[in-house]
C-alpha cells in the first residue's frame, strides 16, 4: 500500500488552518445585521470581520452586498462586504477591515499567502495590507509584530479582480504570551480614504504556503457553526425564551443559559433589550428591570444569568419563565477576542 503522506502534498491532507485560516471569508454569515454605520473605534459587521473606524470626518457605511450573476460566476461567492465612505478631507488612510485568527502561532516562522476578490463602485483604491502578530493581554506579553505585505495603491476595477500576496511571518520563538489566552494573528485590509467609494471584498483566503490555494466555498451551515464559536444570538420562540429560572428572593431570578461551545477566553452575555422582557409564572406578570451575567466561564457552554424585577413581585424559590411579547428580542453570547 502506498505511503499517502509521501504521495500527496501536505496541504491536501491538512484540513485545518494550514488550508484556510479565515472564517467567513466569503462574507456569508451576518448574525449582527446586514447594515452598519460604525461610530466606534472597532465594530464587528459580518461575522469575524471588524471595521476599525478612525476618522471622524468620514461618513462610513458597511453593508452586505449581493453579488450579481456575473460577479458570482467570477468569484464563486454569493455575497460580499461593501464599504462606502465619503471623505471631506485629504487622501489619507483612516479605516481598515480586519479579521482575527485566534492563535498567534499560526504561520509563525513560515511563509503564508493571502488572497481576496475586490472591486468598486466609483473611484477607489486599497492601500496597505498588513498581518499583525498579537501576543495577548495579561502579565507582560511581547509587543505586537507587524508584517506589511504592501503599501502601494491597489487600483480597483468595476469588475472583480483577485489579489494575492505572499510573505514570511516572523518566528515567535522567545516571545512572551499574555496570561489571558487571547493571542491572535490579525489580517488588515485598508481602503484609501477619498471620494465616494463603494468597495466590495469577498473570497478572502489565507493559508500556509508559497501560493494562495483555491478558495473553499463551504456550506452556510458549516460556516455558521464556525462563527457561533465566537458569537451567537438566542431569539425568543413565540414570545417565550427557551429558558426558565429560579427566584432567589422577591426581586431576582437566576437561570442557566446554554449555547454553542465557545473558544478560549470565556464569553460575555448581554441582553440589550432586557427591559422589553417580562417574568411570567404563578399568575404573575412582572417587567424586567435589569440583566446581568454571574460569571464569565472559560471552555464551557453554560453560564448563569440573572433577571431582576421590582421588589415584591416574585415569590422566592419558584420557577418562572421569560416573555418578550411579540417583539423579536434576543440574548447575545460574545466570545470574540
Amino acid at each position: 500500500m502506498p505511503n499517502v503522506t509521501a504521495t500527496f502534498p501536505a496541504f491536501f491532507l491538512n484540513q485545518g488552518k494550514d488550508r484556510q485560516a479565515i472564517i467567513n471569508g466569503n462574507m456569508q454569515i451576518w448574525q449582527r445585521g446586514t447594515s452598519f454605520t460604525p461610530s466606534e473605534d472597532e465594530t464587528y459587521t459580518a461575522d469575524r470581520w471588524i471595521i476599525e473606524h478612525i476618522a471622524d470626518a468620514d461618513s462610513l457605511d458597511v453593508e452586505r452586498y449581493e453579488c450579481t450573476d456575473a460577479e458570482q460566476a467570477k468569484t464563486g461567492c454569493k455575497t460580499a462586504l461593501e464599504i462606502t465612505q465619503v471623505s471631506t478631507g485629504s487622501f489619507d488612510y483612516q479605516n481598515r477591515l480586519k479579521t482575527k485568527i485566534p492563535d498567534v502561532a499560526f504561520g509563525a516562522g513560515d511563509v503564508v499567502s493571502l488572497g481576496f476578490w475586490a472591486w468598486r463602485d466609483g473611484i477607489s483604491y486599497l492601500n496597505g495590507i498588513q498581518i499583525t502578530q498579537h501576543f495577548g493581554t495579561g502579565g507582560s506579553p511581547s509587543a505586537p509584530v507587524v508584517t506589511t505585505l504592501t503599501t502601494a495603491d491597489i487600483y480597483l476595477a468595476s469588475t472583480p479582480i483577485f489579489f494575492d500576496f505572499t510573505t514570511a511571518l516572523p518566528s515567535i520563538s522567545g516571545k512572551v504570551l499574555g496570561t489571558n489566552g487571547d493571542d491572535y494573528v490579525e489580517v488588515a485590509i485598508q481602503p484609501r480614504r477619498g471620494r465616494v467609494a463603494g468597495i466590495r471584498i469577498t473570497g478572502v483566503q489565507m493559508n500556509i504556503g508559497t501560493q494562495c490555494l483555491p478558495i473553499i466555498h463551504e456550506a452556510p451551515d458549516k460556516v455558521l457553526a464556525d462563527c457561533q464559536r465566537f458569537y451567537e444570538r438566542i431569539y425568543a420562540h413565540t414570545g417565550l425564551f427557551p429558558i426558565s429560572g429560579l427566584s432567589a428572593d422577591d426581586t431576582q431570578i437566576t437561570a442557566v443559559l446554554t449555547y454553542t461551545a465557545k473558544c478560549r477566553g470565556g464569553v460575555v452575555i448581554r441582553c440589550p433589550e432586557a427591559t422589553n422582557f417580562s417574568i411570567v409564572g404563578y399568575n404573575a406578570l412582572s417587567n424586567v428591570t435589569g440583566f446581568s451575567q454571574v460569571v464569565r466561564p472559560d471552555n464551557r457552554n453554560t453560564s448563569n444569568i440573572i433577571f431582576t424585577t421590582t421588589p415584591g413581585n416574585l415569590t422566592p424559590e419558584r420557577i418562572y419563565m421569560f416573555h418578550c411579547g411579540l417583539g423579536l428580542h434576543y440574548i447575545e453570547i460574545d466570545a470574540e477576542l
